[in-house]
């Protein structure tokens, strides 16, 4: 919303990213995600190009993934409170 204030470092928001893949196509990804510091932020988009590729779950079941090199361009920015009826939902990977 225009009206409301950025989120605080460490503030949860909701948000939203948009991928523009190499074909054109446009994948609307929703996250929750925690406001970082514009070093941060940077520092987390590079792990996120870094990586061969992230796993993106549907709230309506089922998983893909979006394979980073394939990215042609991508926006993150605060969401609504509700996103698009297709954006996927994305939900960060337990690792071990």
């Amino acid at each position: 919303r225009e009206d409301s204030p950025p989120p605080s470092p460490g503030e949860t928001f909701t948000a939203v990213g948009l991928f523009t893949m190499k074909s054109g196509r446009n994948v609307c990804l929703e996250y929750d995600a925690v406001a970082r510091s514009a070093v941060d932020q940077r520092h987390a988009i590079h792990g996120i190009l870094q990586a061969g590729g992230f796993y993106v779950k549907s709230e309506s079941g089922g998983h893909s993934v979006i394979n980073a090199g394939n990215l042609a361009g991508f926006v993150f920015h605060p969401g609504p409170a509700q996103g698009p009826v297709n954006t996927w939902h994305a939900e960060p990977v337990e690792q071990d």
